[in-house]
């Protein structure tokens, strides 16, 4: 029907916490789950910054999210983001990220 729009409803919506900073945890390790896209947000709680990259990620490799912060891919050259490649890391114990994607 012309003059529709249509959109896709995000369908992956879920948190990843650190239990101990400074150790790299993929932001979702118990899947296999693959999107177009993803956003991924600092909560709004945390209190120091967070780190988003791959295994290898650190303080010391990545730019950081504040609380609030936001970070987006889209698929650009390939077929699809694998979340389980995405890690993430912490200043605080605890601290982490809610993410959405979409599939």
């Amino acid at each position: 029907m012309a003059g529709t729009i249509t959109s896709r409803t995000p369908n992956l919506i879920i948190g990843t916490a650190v239990t101990n900073g400074g150790t790299a945890v993929a932001i979702n390790s118990a899947t296999a789950d693959k999107a177009h896209s993803i956003l991924i947000i600092a909560r709004a709680a945390n209190t120091g910054t967070i780190f988003i990259g791959g295994s290898d990620v650190a303080s010391s490799t990545s730019k950081g999210l504040t609380a609030g912060q936001s970070i987006s891919w889209e698929v650009n050259n390939q077929a699809y983001i694998r979340i389980s490649d995405i890690y993430l890391d912490v200043c605080g114990d605890g601290e982490g990220i809610d993410y959405y994607g979409e599939r």
